[in-house]
């Protein structure tokens, strides 16, 4: 009995695996190159399947934020590409091939793409990153996710995630472009508040697409992201304060609120003129400053000249917050050194300051270059008072300080109350400045 039982036994698993057989063959009935082929057919099908193309939320380093790229892909494996900063148009051929996946490669010059991946990086004209680096971005990409919906690619040498979805057909790139920049427009300013529930955190723009926000334990957390037709959508979710971040839709009440989590908002923040000189950064402006003033500033450049043989001149003079040190400094550059003064000062009120003098103790606090340049600074300068000239013929002197758009300032200027027509103009941010 036992030995018919083992014989039923084996003869059973013999017909189950007869059976189980035929199927696990079905599975690999495609080689791998069939396979391969196939998934780069699909991926070419559905990226010439838009008809109005494709928008591109396109970055390279983070630091540099993101920008609107528009693509549209022919069967012909030509492309035409539009970015949004100088709206350049250009077609050239791509690619989709094989290497390890399915990869998308933009493999012949265009002029509107390649801008991003150029080792000399350019944004209105100005540098951007290191010069070898530019915006540090790619044109191949592995192709991580392909559908009608969206197609998400990542950077083969910088590991960018890029998302790319179709454009609406009742929409021009143009139209796109200008909505966006229209949101630009709206939304940028200096300063914001990023509310996160029942936390508000401090926060900044800075020179590019980025928000830096401060946590509550004094950490920078950035932002990067791209301007859409409707606000500001970030490169990637951000957890911040168990918070996710996503987005902000423009409103008018200025409570841009993430469309995901209502209690996520970013708010418009407008420093009164004391906050945002003592906050900000600011070059002096020699062509409108008061010229008993610039002739003080161009004597010491002559100074500086003769005593170092012509190797430092001076090249520029700022006052405010920098590098993110939390004192008030007066600084200047000679040749290819800087030096700062930290400068004490009283707050009368929103617009009005006074300026008591250079604190010996906090100077001696500097880090870094500014101040192993220190003594440099001081050796050219005769008195800090020169430099600045924060006192008139002698006498303190409260100064009003104005800007010229409270929203979004590029100029300020100090008004001494003793004598209104002494006046001390700056410029936003720091610059070069001609004191010949």
């Amino acid at each position: 009995m036992k030995k018919l039982f083992s014989m039923l036994l084996v003869l059973t698993s013999i017909l189950l695996l007869g059976a189980c057989t035929p199927e696990v063959d079905s599975v690999f009935d495609k080689s791998s190159a069939n396979r391969i082929a196939e998934s780069i057919s699909n991926t070419k099908e559905i990226l010439t399947s838009a008809p109005n193309g494709w928008r591109m939320t396109y970055y390279g380093a983070e630091q540099y934020g993101g920008y609107n790229v528009f693509c549209k892909f022919d069967a012909t494996e030509n492309v035409k590409v539009m970015e949004e900063t100088e709206q350049t148009e250009a077609e050239s051929h791509y690619r989709v091939s094989q290497s390890q996946g399915v990869q998308l490669s933009f493999d012949t010059f265009n002029k509107a793409f390649h801008k991003f991946s150029d080792p000399v990086g350019k944004l209105d004209g100005a540098q951007v990153g290191q010069a070898g680096k530019g915006f540090e971005g790619d044109f191949e990409f592995r192709v991580l996710s392909c559908s009608k919906d969206s197609v998400v690619l990542q950077g083969k040498k910088g590991g960018a995630r890029i998302v790319m979805t179709p454009m609406p057909e009742n929409k021009t790139w143009d139209d796109y472009v200008a909505d966006a920049r229209y949101m630009k427009t709206l939304m940028t300013t200096d300063h914001y508040r990023l509310v996160l529930g029942n936390d508000t955190l401090k926060a900044v723009k800075t020179d590019y697409n980025v928000i830096a926000a401060t946590d509550t334990n004094g950490v920078v957390i950035d932002l990067p992201f791209v301007y859409t037709d409707k606000g500001m959508d970030l490169l990637a979710p951000k957890k911040v304060h168990d918070k996710i971040v996503r987005n902000f839709t423009y409103s008018e009440d200025d409570k841009w609120a993430d469309k995901n989590d209502n209690t996520v908002k970013l708010l418009p923040y407008y420093p009164s003129p004391v906050e945002a000189l003592i906050s900000g950064l600011w070059t002096v402006n020699v062509s409108e400053t008061n010229s008993q003033t610039v002739t003080v500033w161009k004597t010491v450049n002559t100074y500086a000249k003769a005593v170092s043989g012509n190797k430092y001149p001076l090249r520029s003079l700022f006052i405010g917050t920098y590098d993110g040190d939390d004192v008030f400094t007066i600084g200047a550059v000679y040749g290819q050194f800087g030096g700062r003064v930290v400068y004490d000062y009283e707050k009368i009120d929103d617009n009005h300051v006074l300026f008591l003098g250079p604190n010996e103790a906090k100077n001696a606090g500097l880090s870094g270059a500014a101040n192993n340049n220190y003594p440099i600074f001081k050796q050219y300068l005769s008195f800090e008072d020169a430099l600045v000239r924060f006192k008139l013929n002698g006498l303190e002197t409260t100064y009003e300080v104005s800007l010229d758009d409270p929203k979004s300032p590029t100029k300020l200027t100090l008004t001494s109350t003793l004598d209104p027509s002494y006046k001390l103009v700056f410029d936003k941010g720091l610059r070069l400045v001609n004191f010949n």
